[in-house]
């Protein structure tokens, strides 16, 4: 019986994860069809617009950032999203329109990327906070390997 006792914090630990982030645990992150999500970067945005680059890891290192899909993440206050922009590591970019709200917990649905899984450069996002006042939003961008 006291073996079951840390498993059972275990699963208890990864539930309350996932009901309070709306993201599975680090480590078991799945997407839809089982497929790997990955934090690809997050940043901040200002009450105006506002337009921010996030830059992430090179492909060469790992293949983490080969995704086939993102979303958005709203971590901390309400975020307006209007567009965001991949740069991707042959340099080919694509401009995605969004016009999102996204309420701080809530998250974008999967936005797939043209073609087959592409290792991301860079993601510029435009968009601002929807607080009043100076609160600046927190997004992450979430991406799911395949």
């Amino acid at each position: 019986m006291k073996a079951l006792a840390p498993k059972l914090g275990l699963a208890v630990a990864a539930l309350a994860s996932v009901l309070a982030t709306g993201l599975p645990a680090a480590n078991a992150q799945r997407g839809p069809g089982r497929e790997e999500v990955v934090l690809l970067g997050s940043t901040r945005l200002s009450p105006l617009a506002d337009s921010d680059r996030i830059r992430v890891n090179s492909c060469q290192d790992s293949d983490v950032q080969r995704v086939a899909a993102i979303r958005i993440r709203a971590a901390k206050h309400t975020s307006n999203i209007q567009q965001i922009q991949l740069t991707y590591a042959n340099l080919n970019t694509d401009t995605i329109d969004l016009r999102y709200q996204i309420r701080p917990g809530d998250s974008t649905p999967w936005i797939d990327l043209a073609g087959r899984a592409r290792c991301v450069r860079e993601i510029r996002v435009i968009g601002s906070s929807g607080s009043i006042g100076l609160k600046k939003s927190t997004i992450e961008i979430y991406g799911m390997k395949r």
